[in-house]
């Protein structure tokens, strides 16, 4: 598995619209009261795209958490930026959690800043280990990664900020002693605010320890996010809505239209492949391509879907995902080429094709 999850929070809606509904359909998680939200900024670190904003009105907390696969182990990375209006005190702005499906979530860890830039980690109401000061300036993007053991008593936890490691503990306990082994929740949490973009999250990135790549800390990196602008030469399904410039104006949508334009099929194998813009011309190096679908059934039973890549000689499908009778996003990371190779910038560029298909 490796690469278990990113997001570059660039195609769930415009610059100050509410995403929330978008984040929730594509795995996302919303805890918080009425007085809180997330939304789409375009004050992001390198000024491509867009990142997520946590609004938060005083006096109120926004939690934001991603459903994951069961970690016992993982590394993580995003790049954040606080915004504290001059708020004092310790602020939690990261945490891990297992949830059992069945009414009960335990909190596993926690991250905390303090107003003298010092980060802490926390378990279970323990004091693990406390950064130096001024490692996070306030109003300041920074990029932060992290290694978690999770574990009663072999636990550990290591935060890396802007590439320097600044806090480190090892054989302590890292986890509620109620909850197993693992974390399938991490969320954002932020109690800043005053109406204003408390939080600014961008370029989230969570990897396992198997496989034999990215597997690891995969470093400083940007998730960037872009839609279809093109149909790809496999374009077979049913066209609703959109335009007749092509299938890809039915699903190019920054924030989902729902049943105002669609592509719908309900034979297997039927696919459809789109273009996508190029890479901007600073992006160094590819280390894998995510593909998302917006999904839903039009009738009971059970319906699947595949994300597909193609560089038009070599086509790859990932695995069948089941879709329900809402829309709700599906996603495949593919962290080899269509050629079975690493991705270079060259195989994102004009040969990358991306789509779906009926899955029988």
């Amino acid at each position: 598995m490796a690469l278990v999850f990113m997001d570059g929070f660039d195609c769930y809606g415009t610059n100050g619209q509410d995403i929330s509904g978008n984040m929730v359909a594509a795995g996302w998680v919303q805890y918080g009261n009425s007085y809180s939200d997330q939304t789409s900024s375009s004050n992001t670190r390198s000024g491509l795209g867009q990142c997520m904003a946590l609004v938060t009105n005083a006096p109120s907390t926004h939690d934001i958490r991603i459903n994951l696969p069961a970690l016992p182990e993982f590394f993580f990375g995003f790049a954040m930026n606080l915004n504290r209006y001059d708020q004092p005190g310790v602020q939690m702005f990261f945490h891990g959690l297992y949830d059992n499906s069945f009414g009960t979530t335990w909190e596993n860890f926690q991250l905390f800043v303090a107003d003298n830039g010092a980060i802490t980690a926390v378990s279970n109401g323990a004091v693990l280990a406390t950064s130096e000061p001024g490692v996070v300036q306030n109003y300041a993007w920074h990029y932060l990664e992290g290694h978690v053991v999770v574990d009663g008593t072999a636990g550990s936890i290591a935060i890396s900020i802007d590439g320097s490691q600044v806090l480190s503990v090892t054989g302590v306990a890292t986890k509620n002693p109620a909850s197993p082994s693992k974390v399938n929740q991490l969320g954002f949490y932020s109690s800043y605010g005053n109406g204003g973009e408390g939080l600014l999250v961008d370029d989230f990135y969570v990897c396992d320890t198997t496989g034999s790549s990215l597997n690891s800390y995969l470093g400083d990196n940007i998730v960037y996010g872009v839609l279809p602008n093109g149909d790809g030469g496999t374009n077979a399904m049913t066209q609703v809505g959109g335009t007749v410039a092509g299938h890809y104006t039915s699903i190019n949508e920054l924030s989902p239209d729902g049943d105002t334009s669609y592509l719908t099929s309900n034979t297997p194998g039927t696919t459809e492949l789109f273009t996508i813009p190029n890479l901007p011309a600073a992006a160094l190096d590819v280390l894998a391509v995510q593909v998302h679908a917006d999904a839903r059934r039009e009738a009971g039973g059970i319906a699947k879907i595949q994300m597909v890549i193609s560089d038009g000689t070599n086509t790859v499908s990932g695995d069948a995902k089941s879709v329900p009778n809402t829309y709700a996003t599906r996603s495949q990371i593919f962290e080899n080429a269509p050629d079975g190779g690493a991705w270079t910038v060259a195989k994102v560029n004009e040969p990358l094709r991306v789509g779906v298909k009926v899955s029988a």
